[in-house]
């Protein structure tokens, strides 16, 4: 009766997901439907959960999302173990994502054709059918054809062992002896090699014994047992709940302000500069992608401009020339936002050079001592409306002939997320790196950007409209970075 029920409740799903394969936000409504439920059935729950995995999953679908798909089916196996729609398609994510990403992120081939196994233990059909179809079963280890999962598993494990077959059975109790080029001395392990297993050597090696885990021999052992392990992840709704934290937080717009102090010729060796703007914007792309921030818009400060196109050596200007921090920043919130939960983004950059013309002694004419601001925004909760720029003084500081000691950069916005409230308003945002030492003239600065909004707003807002939300976004000269939501 229980294989029956879950027959159905399969079948059930499997017809949803042919009425509408590629419609992944009629899936994600009815998951949102369900949640919002004030006690959700578990079944009500799984069908849901796999139809949106099945829709990332699938080749043919739109919305595919292989990463994405392989976290909603982990979360449909912690509600039910032994889902075979599920176990399906966490072989067929696990198979393709090899296939895509083998050298750079080889996955869990074992596990794959242990749920294969599984599915056609549970006799369920459709889905046997197709596991059977993806294991090759009635084919000889020999005669599988070269792209063929089992075929992949067992060329692979060559590369450690010399007997693949009985890899396959022993898994992780494989002796030590069986790893090509692998001894327990070289491990800095004491015992016999016949005796103890991978599992065992690697238990030791975790636990501070032999040699660290970062050297070869260490991680040859790990892609051994990555590749023949065949233990299911722990169970885990994580996923799902940042999915409905991500849906509870749609209404706001989320802003991170973050001064990367990389403005000055100083700041790093030259043949530094092109890995090191990389990885500051790696680092500041994944805390904004984080299910805790999710950005909206991340404002950068302090990028390389043109004190470094200007002054600094060919490693300094070649990661102006080449907008590395940008580029790898837009690159990196992407592939992070494409494997999280809640609504799909499209991240953009843009960017402007604020300049500062410093004159002294050494430079009478002056020199630029300027930097670049970046403005990273997902184009389905923001639609730019004008690209940045430097913001002149307010009408009444130019009369003076007051100014900013940097000019603060303007980006206009109008808002797109339909769930909030400022959907379809003009936003301006403006960013500023405040350089004049804090207490009174510091004050004064913030003073001065206040008053160049308000003039901005009055010449461009026409009268009897109400103003737009203005969003100031910047910090002092010290690294770091700060959210907000609005």
């Amino acid at each position: 009766a229980c294989r029956r029920r879950r027959a159905v409740l399969g079948q059930e799903g499997q017809a949803r997901h042919v009425r509408g394969w590629n419609n992944m936000e009629d899936a994600l409504s009815a998951l949102d439907h369900v949640l919002a439920s004030a006690s959700p059935l578990d079944t009500d729950l799984l069908a849901t959960i796999v139809r949106v995995a099945c829709i990332c999953i699938d080749e043919r679908s739109p919305s595919e999302n292989l990463a994405q798909g392989l976290k909603w089916v982990r979360v449909a196996l912690s509600l039910e173990p032994r889902d075979p729609h599920a176990l399906l398609l966490e072989a067929r994510a696990l198979d393709r994502l090899d296939q895509r990403f083998a050298t750079a992120s080889p996955q869990r081939l074992g596990l794959a054709i242990a749920r294969l196994k599984e599915v056609i233990r549970s006799g369920v059909e459709p889905y046997c059918a197709e596991a059977r179809a993806l294991l090759h079963q009635a084919t000889a280890s020999e005669l599988l054809p070269s792209d063929s999962l089992r075929a992949r598993h067992l060329r692979r494990l060559k590369e450690f062992v010399a007997n693949e077959q009985a890899a396959v059975q022993r898994k992780g109790d494989s002796p030590i002896k069986e790893m090509k080029g692998m001894t327990l001395k070289g491990l800095g392990l004491k015992g016999e090699d016949g005796e103890v297993s991978v599992l065992e050597a690697l238990a030791k090696l975790r636990a501070g014994e032999g040699i660290p885990l970062t050297k070869p021999k260490a991680k040859k052992l790990e892609a051994f047992l990555r590749l023949v392990d065949d233990r299911p992840e722990p169970p885990s709704r994580a996923f799902l709940d940042e999915y409905a934290a991500s849906r509870r937080s749609l209404g706001c717009l989320s802003l991170v302000s973050w001064n990367a102090k990389m403005l000055n010729v100083t700041d790093q060796r030259d043949e530094d500069w092109l890995a090191a703007a990389a990885e500051k914007a790696r680092n500041i792309g994944a805390r904004a992608s984080a299910p805790d921030v999710q950005a909206d818009l991340v404002c950068i400060q302090e990028a390389p401009g043109p004190q470094l196109a200007a002054r600094g050596g060919a490693g300094a200007r070649e990661a102006v020339s080449k907008a590395v921090l940008p580029n790898t920043l837009r690159a990196c919130m992407q592939e992070c936002a494409g494997a999280a939960a809640g609504p799909a983004r499209q991240y953009h950059c843009v960017c402007v050079d604020v300049h500062c013309l410093v004159r002294d002694p050494m430079h009478p004419a002056g020199v630029d001592e300027g930097e670049q601001h970046v403005f990273c925004y997902d184009a389905h909760a923001l639609r730019l409306v004008r690209p940045p720029y430097e913001l002149l003084p307010s009408a009444a500081d130019r009369a003076t002939g007051s100014g900013f000691h940097r000019a603060p950069a303007l980006c206009e916005f109008e808002v797109r997320k339909p769930e909030s409230s400022l959907c379809g308003a003009r936003l301006l945002v403006a960013t500023v790196h405040l350089k004049s030492g804090g207490e009174e003239p510091t004050v004064a600065e913030v003073a001065a950007l206040a008053r160049a909004l308000r003039d901005h707003v009055d010449a461009t807002v026409l009268r009897g409209v109400e103003d737009p939300p203005l969003a100031a976004e910047g910090g002092e000269a010290t690294e770091g970075g700060e959210a907000a939501e609005a």
